[in-house]
């Protein structure tokens, strides 16, 4: 298990112009835990529905749009609220991260349903924002994503990594993908994570 530090710095001049060249259109697959929902109560008490590491690559779509009337950001059916508004953010760390201005990005979040099995999953929560900014990031710098890592950790637009919960759950998917390597937010504990390190 490999850490994250807790802020990564970009470093900005102050007339800093952001970029805006065209780009190929570009996929990357990240994977994301499912959700199971529980009452708002038990929520606020800090319960969940363990889900067993029940984990599904989305793919991320990136496009250049010509106009600048962007960021258009969407996802379809599968993204609850939290992670609508984590994606939002992955996207503007990641134009930040690369120097890139956001008007010219629209993004597209989408879970393939390549089987009746996955027909109305849902995922939500912020805790996949590191892995969608690097993802954005890595299609706006034409880079590919290593695809023996799984990422987690909450994205804000200032580039700060966040803690996550349900450790356990991301480790157990990651190792049922069959990734070998998972980064977590610096400062990350659960004894799950402490007996699996």
């Amino acid at each position: 298990v490999s850490v994250l530090p807790p802020v990564v710095t970009i470093p900005q001049t102050k007339n800093a112009v952001l970029a805006h060249h065209p780009f190929p259109d570009a996929k990357r697959s990240v994977p994301s835990l499912l959700f199971s929902d529980i009452s708002p109560s038990l929520k606020a008490k800090g319960f969940s529905i363990p889900n067993h590491g029940d984990i599904v690559l989305v793919e991320i779509t990136v496009r250049h749009v010509p106009t600048g009337v962007g960021p258009v950001v969407t996802s379809d059916e599968h993204f609850r609220v939290d992670s609508a508004m984590a994606l939002r953010q992955a996207v503007s760390a990641a134009a930040k991260a690369a120097h890139y201005n956001p008007a010219f990005l629209e993004v597209h979040l989408a879970m393939p349903v390549a089987s009746m099995f996955n027909a109305g999953q849902q995922i939500d929560g912020p805790s996949a924002g590191v892995g969608w900014t690097i993802a954005v990031a890595s299609a706006l710098l034409g880079d590919p994503v290593r695809s023996d890592v799984c990422l987690t950790g909450t994205m804000d637009e200032t580039l700060k990594v966040g803690r996550i919960g349900g450790a356990e759950h991301k480790i157990e998917g990651c190792h049922k993908l069959g990734y070998r390597e998972m980064i977590l937010p610096a400062g990350q504990s659960s004894f799950e994570l402490n007996i699996k390190r």
